[in-house]
């Protein structure tokens, strides 16, 4: 008698299996976003003369706030950092750094890129932090007042400087190799560091921001950077060249930045 109910207590078993998945989901994203708003106040109270520093909440979140010094040791403890989050937890990363050495930003993001981390942006994310740790991101968040600020990467012209010695010029081949295969992994356009390369070349910088005699740094739009395939979950920050110089000073940055649509 009990085998015709059985459909129904195996249908009312799945659906609290459902209920309960997907709570457990919703609780995952819910401390997610906790612990990110634990890492932004931990940077908030954080001086431009503190030290670099590198600090673990929760179990999937790290703050790394870097200052400029992107150091070999600095990196390291980044990768030991994000390699402790167990796996079954996607990592998420908020960061704040005007950047530092290539190969240690490409360290750093090779890191983020194999665990498939999120990448938050608090305040700033310059040079190698932009080129390497944000464009790695399996998500990529610039949180309100923030800036991701590019300046152009390692590019193939730069071997033929006379002023690289031999074994300069053997260690740039290398990192030259090593950016591409990262760029190839992150699904960034091979060309992305030749364009930012070019922004001050003739008539290049006019077209975009005409009272420009010359651009230090660049804040790409969301079209722009989805067009080299760094696409963007969310963005709070400035939206336009008022809005970018308007952070900028607000950072004591005040170099020429352009707002690149």
């Amino acid at each position: 008698m009990s085998e015709p109910n059985q459909p129904a207590a195996l249908f009312g078993l799945l659906l609290i299996t459902a209920v309960a998945t997907a709570s457990h989901s919703k609780e995952g994203e819910q401390a997610a976003l906790t612990e990110v708003e634990r890492c932004s106040a931990w940077l908030a109270q954080r001086t431009s003369s503190d030290p670099p520093a590198i600090e673990a909440v929760g179990l999937r979140t790290i703050c790394a706030d870097l200052g400029s010094g992107m150091s070999r040791e600095i990196a390291q403890r980044f990768v030991d950092h994000i390699n402790r989050i167990p796996h079954g937890h996607s990592p998420q990363v908020v960061v704040r750094s005007l950047g530092g050495e290539v190969d240690n930003g490409l360290k750093m993001g090779e890191a983020v890129l194999n665990r498939g981390a999120a990448v938050h942006v608090f305040d700033f994310c310059a040079s190698s932090c932009a080129n390497y740790l944000f464009l790695a991101g399996s998500k990529r968040y610039v949180m309100p007042d923030s800036v991701v600020l590019f300046h152009g990467g390692i590019v193939a012209q730069s071997l033929l400087s006379a002023e690289l010695s031999d074994a300069g010029r053997a260690k740039l081949g290398r990192s030259l190799e090593r950016q591409s295969q990262f760029l190839k992994r992150a699904g960034i356009s091979a060309d992305f560091f030749e364009t930012m390369d070019g922004l001050n070349a003739e008539g290049v910088a006019a077209r975009a921001c005409p009272e420009k005699h010359s651009i230090a740094a660049v804040v790409l739009s969301d079209e722009k950077l989805a067009d080299a395939g760094a696409h963007v979950a969310s963005n709070m920050g400035p939206q336009s060249q008022d809005e970018v110089e308007r952070v900028m000073v607000r950072y004591g940055m005040e170099e020429s930045t352009c707002f690149w649509r």
